[in-house]
């Protein structure tokens, strides 16, 4: 086999307008990729961290509901990947401990997050709800109205408002974990 040069002529071919913009955007796919990945298990340090250092009870409605959630999105996942249904059960019911174990750890960090939110009085304003649905619209292909209209009657966008919140909260904790606390003015003590 002869491979192609690399040269200006193959970037054209790959659709960019010469090698230097070929290799820019790979640096900066690639780079985006790394940043993501080291954002994502900083804040699985942080969430990690919070679990093992604010214990709690969590309720079994919330781990039932989480096990639920997650046992959902594994049997679509792995019915598009074309498991039969026998096969597909087989796998669900040998996964069940390990889908428990995992509702406990996302309930109870879905608590610390909430706990932020209200200590910090975080909110999901009308506004940034009807960005969030122009990027899933966006996204997905679909009219806004008809994207909203399937959460509505599918009563999940409640689900969407709190996946929201919980991202500005891990947000914050994130910011607090690369800059520290903000500080707090110091007030008059009341005469």
């Amino acid at each position: 086999k002869v491979l192609p040069d690399v040269d200006d002529d193959f970037a054209r071919d790959a659709g960019f307008e010469d090698l230097g913009a070929m290799r820019a955007s790979i640096y900066d796919r690639l780079s985006g990729q790394l940043r993501s990945e080291v954002e994502g298990k900083r804040r699985e340090v942080i969430i990690d961290h919070l679990i093992v250092n604010n214990p709690l009870e969590v309720p079994s409605a919330l781990v039932d509901q989480a096990a639920s959630s997650l046992a959902e999105k594994l049997g679509m996942n792995l019915s598009m990947s074309g498991i039969d249904e026998t096969m597909l059960k087989t796998l669900m019911e040998g996964q069940k401990e390990m889908i428990r174990e995992r509702a406990v750890v996302l309930a109870h960090r879905d608590l610390i997050l909430d706990k932020v939110a209200e200590t910090q009085s975080l909110t999901v304003t009308e506004d940034a709800l009807e960005s969030r649905l122009d990027e899933i619209a966006a996204s997905t292909g679909q009219p806004k109205a008809k994207v909203k209209g399937m959460l509505q009657r599918n009563g999940r966008m409640e689900g969407l408002r709190e996946e929201m919140l919980h991202t500005m909260s891990m947000e914050w904790l994130d910011n607090v974990a690369l800059n520290g606390l903000p500080e707090v003015e110091e007030t008059a003590a009341p005469d």
